[in-house]
Parts: structure tokens; sequence; C-alpha cells
């Protein structure tokens, strides 16, 4: 087990207290201002992702008709609360609410069609860039090379995926 730094806030997150050593030690923030607090091997954890880490966002399921997944999940009760059309893949993707529960559906030219055929699960958040940086700090599989753009939304989204430990697509998303 790794050293517990605990951020002493009388001197602004500045110093952290080594509980191992008992003494104030003066550490560097990570990338993204978020402050190490514990490091079990290789792995950070910070206070300011969970900060900017607000919960559950959607749950995204491929499927070949958009329509008649559309229509199931209305009779379930679910409203739509956004639609989209992204040109470049030729895809219409919608968005499916009740209460707090948020649903992503998106043309697919091969679903799954099976048990277990939700692609990925959200998190909302409200820093993309601390989120990113956190999971490159974590040894995360980031799945694609970046930080991506899309059009949802009033104003668009930034969102990016890692590969959890059991191949789990987990996207960070943030609603700008």
């Amino acid at each position: 087990m790794g050293v517990f730094y605990h951020i002493d806030a009388g001197q602004q997150g500045h110093f952290f207290k080594n509980h191992r050593k008992g003494i104030l030690e003066k550490k560097c923030f990570l990338a993204a201002n978020f402050y190490l607090l514990q490091y079990f091997g290789g792995r950070v954890q910070g206070t300011m992702i969970k900060q900017c880490l607000t919960g559950f966002q959607h749950i995204g399921i491929p499927t070949n008709d958009i329509k008649a997944t559309v229509d199931f999940y209305k009779i379930l009760g679910f409203e739509i609360v956004g639609e989209e059309y992204l040109e470049k893949e030729n895809c219409r993707i919608c968005f499916l609410k009740m209460d707090t529960l948020m649903l992503e559906t998106y043309e697919s030219k091969d679903p799954a069609l099976k048990a277990g055929a939700v692609d990925h699960l959200a998190l909302d958040v409200t820093d993309i860039d601390v989120a990113y940086n956190f999971a490159k700090a974590n040894g995360f599989t980031i799945l694609g090379d970046k930080i991506t753009k899309l059009p949802f939304w009033t104003k668009g989204i930034k969102c990016f995926n890692i590969e959890g430990p059991n191949r789990e697509k987990i996207e960070f998303c943030q609603i700008l």
C-alpha cells in the first residue's frame, strides 16, 4: 500500500500531510489540477475527479431499427429529449428520458442484438479535461486518441471512453 496524503486546506492545497511519516510535504499538482491523495501500485485517486464526476448520465444502446427502439421505450414511459443526425457517420441518435434515467439509442451497422448488447454507460462530468487527465494518470485504457466534441444538446458535448476491467466501455461526458 502506498502513502496516504491529506490536503491541508489552510495551505490552499499546496501541502500534503504524509501520514506514513507524519510530516507535511509540498507536492506539485497533477495535470488539470486534480490533487494527489492516494497512490496505490501506480494509480492515483484525486478529489478533483470526485468534484467533477456528478453521476450517471446515460446508457448507450445500438440498434438496427431506431424507430422500433424508440417506440418500444416510449411504451415504457420514456420521452424523447433529443435527436441528432451525424452526417459523417450517417447515424441517427435519439436520447430518451424517464425521471433521472437517460438512454441513448443510435443506429449501428452491426448491433449485437443479444443479451449484453448495451454498448456503453456514460458518466456525467463537469470538467472533461480533469477526467481525461485522471484516466491517463491512472493508466486506464483510453479508447480513441483524444477528447471528442459532438453536436448534441444546445452547445454540444465533449467525451472520451475508457475500457473497464471487464472490457466494458465507460464514457466520460461533459454537456457544454
